[in-house]
């Protein structure tokens, strides 16, 4: 299969940078967080800040009254767009039943539909659901695929998803 010159010059750069992807995902992953018994919520905190900080992103912290910290950042890729806010559900009865739910109501307001900025569809949920995305980075990030193999894969499973043939098992 021929690839597309753009998508060649894609695949190199992510290529390129693979070295400095691993090592952000590995310094993340010696943080010796384990929520099941809330050790190390803050310093886990401060590694997510520290790597969406390093990325541009700004950040702050929502403290959840006994609950772990939410780190919040937020990316504006464009101020004219509107931001999707689910205004009609932050005050549901629900989040007062854990205090770890509270930060939900405020987390909602800086979320977005997994398919935005395009419609909410089917497919798209199928493709959240299935974790289409992370496993394409899984793939790599493991050795089991080259990264143009990982996403020629995504891409497949992709297609496969909008044209009706994957279901979700």
């Amino acid at each position: 299969m021929r690839i597309p010159a753009e998508r060649q010059e894609i695949y190199a750069r992510l290529e390129r940078r693979v070295p400095e992807f691993v090592d952000e995902l590995s310094e993340f992953a010696r943080v010796p967080t384990i929520s099941a018994r809330r050790e190390a919520e803050q310093d886990g905190a401060e590694a997510t800040r520290r790597i969406l900080e390093r990325w541009g992103i700004p950040t702050r912290f929502l403290e959840v009254p006994g609950g772990p910290p939410l780190v919040v950042g937020e990316v504006v890729v464009d101020p004219q767009r509107p931001t999707l806010i689910l205004v009609k559900l932050n005050k549901h009865p629900v989040y007062d039943t854990n205090p770890m739910y509270r930060a939900i109501p405020e987390t909602a307001k800086a979320t977005v539909a997994p398919a935005w900025p395009g419609p909410q569809t089917a497919a798209s949920q199928l493709t959240w659901d299935l974790y289409v995305i992370p496993d394409m980075f899984a793939q790599y990030v493991t050795g089991k695929m080259t990264a143009p193999q990982a996403m020629e894969w995504a891409e497949k499973e992709l297609k496969e998803i909008y044209a009706g043939r994957k279901k979700k098992a």
